[in-house]
């Protein structure tokens, strides 16, 4: 947003310049979703398909919407910021700091 790469149409908080909806809670939602269901598959394929359906069906719908806007962006550059993102959060969601050991909570 500070580069001028997208924007917002609206903000649903008057000083917030960011899409909060979907930075503080479809993003991580969906990422919980994901690291608890089915812990045991591979957690590149989840990324790759966490990855897929934020940049390619949800920027989209909300293009479609009308509240977001691509100036010099593309989805495809979403679609690589988004695996590793989803892989740093497995990361820590499987490190010691929450007691999870083999796919199992002790």
């Amino acid at each position: 947003i500070n580069y001028g790469l997208w924007y917002y149409e609206w903000r649903v908080l008057p000083l917030s310049n960011s899409f909060f909806p979907g930075n503080y809670t479809l993003f991580p939602i969906t990422i919980m979703l994901l690291l608890q269901n089915k812990p045991q598959n591979n957690a590149f394929i989840k990324a790759l398909f966490f990855s897929f359906v934020c940049s390619f069906i949800g920027e989209p719908f909300f293009i479609w919407l009308n509240m977001y806007h691509m100036t010099k962006w593309n989805h495809w550059y979403s679609f690589i910021i988004y695996i590793p993102l989803y892989l740093f959060f497995n990361y820590i969601y499987k490190s010691k700091l929450f007691g999870i050991k083999n796919n199992t909570v002790h």
